[in-house]
């Protein structure tokens, strides 16, 4: 067993500024001390300046208490500056030096456990704080014995008849320590403990009758003797007698007037073997601290004996090695990282920790916990966990992440950290020894490798296995588990991996039942903020806040996955051009592909090179492939034949390692161990540049039912530019006329006219009950604090509704009428959104009609009201209802069904058509549609905040009658109103908004509008304030 021994002494405190100082750079120097085991703190005397001063209470509150609060064990003996002075006496000392007998010692038949002449005792402040640091098994005034665990200590008095002689005299030669005391403390010590002795004073100083016996007794009874006092400008470890006892003189911690340098000693010893380690920590004047001991001995170390340095050579100490590792702060992570991590990143300093959820199975099928960052997961447990992720959510980063806090984090811990990437290395255990040699951040030799690994000392990091391969995981668990049990293991997992690994009829060893698995979760509104402050430190807090808005849009508008390796190339397309706005979703997505491909590097741009450009085109002749072959996926001998397609078809060849790139930044993915695409959002978008360039292709499927199984791919066509979207909006707008007709046909011959049964609807309620509806309304408008936080809650909520699946969906042709009516409204607003330069009538006549059909669905789902409400999940007409409000509140999901189901649809068309270049033509529109239209054009406005905007906002509000559709749009400012905690603009635009309809007599007197404006200058000033700190 290991123990680990503080040995301080000559301290010489005194109450001034610089002695507090240098207490405080000692504490800290000794908290960064680490050990496997029991630590003790030794401190040999002189640890004041002066007796009569009575310091000890000062020492204790800066010193000793820090010290037993950090789990040492203190033990103190007295030196000569411990002395009352004023109380000594020369004539006492005399007298007691020529007493050869010792016959002052003993009370009756025991020794006497006070001084002999208590008037005489200059120690009594001392002694106050040794009792404190008791209870021992024995003690009398002149010494104690003690066992601690592993550890016997014998603590001596070698001080108690220092005293002031004539002409200043030397205590050298006339100090006693009392061989009887210490032979009958020593002689019960335990034989299987480490058996050390204190004191202050090296045997020299002893008088001549007692010192022969006293250094007979240390050598034949201890291990180790502990002193201080000379202040000598080195230290040696001494070797006496055929027991090796060894002597240990430790240099001075405050001795500013002696030759020589200040410091202290750590001794590391091994109790079984009785072996020692002797590391030197040295003061340093002009840095102000305590640093490794040169002065002392090379590097620090000693080991004093030939036998030591053997034995620590062959079987290193543990809780040397760790303090090996943290003396070798701080560390320069940059450097590491380009030499161990595969995945390089440019800015380290932007990497977000990344969340995990875990992972459990219950009867009911498999359970997640919530997201919390890895780091506190990786802390929470001392057990082997394991993260699972797909092979583009930045696993390799999150493993470098996790290895960099574990390093920072030593303390807690006290594993040194490592890392092994599966991918390279071959898995075996000379393997993981070597990869712990080389990747500690810290060099150890390879013996020293071996006593780490073997205590248990050691926390490796693993990248590059994937669930894909049983056999190779297993193969590293298996290793890991043979070989290293008392290793922690972090595993990093990929779901898939390129290639067909190899045939192995075993299944995968891990269980969530038993093993503590997580997923890497996607990051939320507030990762996506601390990643742009990160990347972009030098952009002011507005400015940043406005980026992240713009982050957070495009995911709003791409199926991608929220990891940071996304989030990092939005904000690098964004950021090219600081005018950009993710408004159209194909321009969005084309500069997001080109940013993944190098479009803004040099080297994309030299002559000769398959740069940007070329891959885009290959891509889409991939996925148009896909598509015609009504695929979703290809195994990697079908990749190869794509590829050779295109080679004979254009005569060129491509580069090698395509493939790898495109999974490696995330544009193909392996879904089932087939190559895909990541999401469907981009294979639509490289299928739109294919129909762009094939006028034919397009044609096919944008015609009737082809426009029903392609509508991803008809949107992101209809966006690109150049596109004649005019034709498309105008195939659309006759397409939909004849589902619309279909629809009221075949729901008349049922008895049901659409067109009536949103009223219908409204007239099931009274008019109090209305009334009371649009006074809550109000009420709740007036109450509203747009904080930033609950944007981010809204903004969450928002992204979280968006489905991000992996791969491509299946393309199946809508058939039911319903379901064909709304894919066919979602498609027309968003191809409309952007519909920008065709002439004004045919824009009017397209809005009319897009505003007509949405009435027409909210008539849909009132014919589908008792189901709707009474219900959590309905499916009608080959669409998926989900109302989680009757679970909460059925009465109100009833009573609320008539709001509800206008603003679903309102709140549909209100995000599909946000462009403020499409408020003019609403603005046109909006006093010809009916009241619903009216509610759908307003809405929509609130998401184009400008001054005419706002007047026809307010104009068409203060005039509608209908109390149900003046009820939804209250509701629906209040929700723009909230969402708008982060985006100043348009919440001014909102405030802008209130003030004006506050006026309206329905609304007035219902609830005090103004302490929105109190409110939002709080606000204001907490914003201003966070922004300066």
């Amino acid at each position: 067993m290991d123990v680990t021994i503080v040995h301080l002494s000559d301290l010489h405190l005194k109450n001034d500024v610089e002695n507090r100082f240098r207490l405080e750079r000692l504490r800290d120097d000794i908290s960064r001390l680490h050990s496997s085991g029991p630590v003790f703190a030794a401190f040999t005397g002189d640890l004041i300046q002066a007796g009569d001063e009575n310091n000890y209470d000062l020492l204790f509150d800066e010193l000793i208490g820090p010290l037993v609060s950090q789990g040492h064990e203190v033990l103190i003996v007295p030196g000569n500056h411990d002395v009352q002075r004023s109380i000594t006496s020369e004539e006492f000392a005399n007298r007691v030096i020529e007493d050869r007998a010792s016959s002052y010692l003993f009370n009756g038949r025991a020794v006497r456990s006070d001084h002999p002449e208590p008037d005489s005792d200059a120690l009594k402040h001392y002694r106050s704080l040794e009792d404190l640091l008791g209870p021992y098994d024995q003690s009398n005034y002149w010494g104690y014995a003690v066992t601690k665990g592993p550890v016997s200590f014998v603590g001596l008095n070698s001080a108690w008849l220092c005293c002031k002689r004539k002409d200043d005299a030397s205590d050298r030669g006339n100090l006693r320590v009392e061989p009887a005391v210490l032979d009958v403390l020593s002689k019960s010590l335990p034989d299987d403990t480490l058996r050390v002795a204190l004191l202050h004073h090296p045997i020299d100083w002893l008088d001549e009758t007692t010192r022969s016996a006293v250094s007979d007794l240390l050598v034949k009874r201890f291990d180790l003797v502990l002193y201080g006092h000379v202040h000598a400008s080195d230290a040696a470890g001494l070797v006496k007698g055929e027991s090796n006892t060894l002597f240990h003189q430790v240099p001075p911690l405050r001795a500013d007037w002696s030759k020589g340098n200040n410091g202290y000693a750590i001794i590391r010893a091994n109790v079984r073997s009785k072996r020692f380690q002797i590391e030197y920590r040295s003061y340093s004047k002009p840095r102000r601290e305590f640093v490794v001991g040169e002065d002392f001995a090379s590097g620090g170390v000693l080991h004093p004996r030939p036998e030591d340095a053997d034995f620590f050579r062959s079987t290193p100490s543990c809780s040397g090695l760790l303090q090996k590792y943290i003396n070798a702060a701080p560390y320069d992570y940059s450097d590491w990282y380009r030499n161990n991590v595969r995945a390089k990143s440019k800015q380290l300093g932007s990497f977000v920790v990344p969340k995990a959820k875990a992972v459990s199975f219950g009867d009911e099928g498999t359970w997640y916990g919530p997201s919390r960052q890895i780091t506190n997961v990786i802390e929470q447990s001392i057990r082997s966990q394991y993260f699972v992720a797909p092979m583009d959510a930045g696993s390799t980063t999150a493993a470098f992440l996790s290895f960099k806090h574990l390093s920072e984090t030593f303390a807690k811990h006290q594993r040194i950290p490592a890392y092994f990437d599966a991918q390279k290395e071959r898995i075996n255990k000379a393997s993981i020894l070597r990869e712990i040699h080389r990747t500690s951040l810290v060099r150890y030799s390879h013996p020293e490798v071996d006593q780490l690994a073997a205590s248990g000392a050691v926390v490796m990091v693993v990248d590059g296995l994937c669930l894909g391969d049983a056999a190779q995981f297993n193969l590293f668990r298996e290793t890991a588990e043979r070989h290293f049990p008392n290793i922690r293991f972090l595993y990093f997992l990929k779901t898939e991996r390129r290639g067909v690994p190899p045939a192995s009829d075993s299944d995968i060893q891990l269980s969530p039942a038993n093993d503590e698995v997580y997923e890497l979760a996607q990051l939320e509104v507030s990762d996506i903020r601390s990643m742009v402050s990160l990347r972009l430190p030098d952009l002011s807090v507005e400015s940043r806040d406005v980026l992240a808005n713009h982050v957070v849009d495009s995911f709003r508008q791409m199926d991608e996955p929220i990891f940071a390796s996304s989030v990092a190339v939005v904000i690098d397309t964004l950021t090219q051009d600081p005018e950009f706005k993710p408004i159209n979703k194909a321009r969005l997505i084309e500069r997001y592909v080109e940013c993944l491909l190098g479009r803004f590097d040099l080297e994309d741009v030299r002559e000769g090179t398959f740069n940007s450009s070329d891959k885009i085109n290959f891509l889409s002749f991939v996925a148009r492939d896909f598509l015609e072959r009504g695929v979703v996926g290809v195994a990697e001998a079908e990749w190869l034949e794509i590829c050779q397609k295109y080679e004979s078809g254009y005569l060129l060849e491509l580069p090698s390692g395509l493939l790898d790139e495109f999974t490696e930044k995330g544009i193909l993915t392996l879904d089932g161990g087939k190559i895909t695409f990541r999401g469907d959002h981009l294979f639509s978008f490289f299928v739109a540049r294919q129909m762009k360039a094939d006028g034919k292709f397009a044609a096919e499927l944008i015609h009737s039912d082809g426009l029903f199984r392609h509508y991803r791919e008809v949107m992101v066509y209809g966006e690109l530019e150049g596109t004649g979207v005019g034709d498309v909006l105008d195939q659309i707008y006759s397409l939909l006329s004849e589902v619309e007709t279909m629809l009221l046909e075949d729901y008349f011959r049922e008895g049901i006219d659409l067109t009536q049964e949103w009223a219908k609807t409204c007239a099931e309620s009274d008019a109090a009950i209305n009334q009371s509806a649009l006074d809550e309304a109000t009420d709740q408008l007036g109450g509203v604090s747009p904080s930033p936080e609950a944007a981010d809650r809204i903004d969450d909520a928002e992204l979280a509704q968006i489905s991000r699946r992996r791969g491509i969906a299946q393309r199946h042709t809508v058939r039911e009428a319903e379901a064909r009516l709304l894919v066919g409204m979602r498609l027309y607003a968003l191809l409309l959104k952007n519909a920008l330069h065709i002439e004004a009538p045919a824009k009017l006549r397209h809005l009319g009609k897009l505003f007509d059909v949405a009435e027409l669905w909210v008539g849909f789902m009132c014919s589908c009201r008792e189901a709707i409400s009474h219900y959590p999940v309905v499916i009608a007409g080959g669409v998926r209802f989900i109302n989680y409000g009757v679970l909460v509140d059925p009465e109100r999901a009833k009573r609320d069904f008539k709001y509800n189901a206008p603003m679903t649809v309102s709140k549909l068309l209100a995000g599909a058509l946000r462009n403020p270049q499409l408020g003019a033509a609403i603005r046109k529109a909006m006093p010809d549609f009916t009241p619903m239209g009216k509610l759908f054009a307003r809405d929509a406005l609130l998401e184009m905040p400008d001054a005419p905007n706002k007047r026809a906002y307010v104009a068409s509000l203060m005039a509608a009658e209908d109390i149900e559709i003046l009820t939804c749009s209250l509701r629906s400012l209040r929700g723009k109103y909230l969402a708008s905690g982060r985006r100043r603009e348009q919440r001014d635009f909102i405030e802008g908004i209130i003030e004006e309809i506050a006026k309206d007599r329905r609304l007035a007197g219902k609830t005090d509008f103004s302490r929105l404006k109190k409110a939002r200058m709080i606000q204001d000033m907490r914003e201003k304030a966070a922004s300066k700190e």
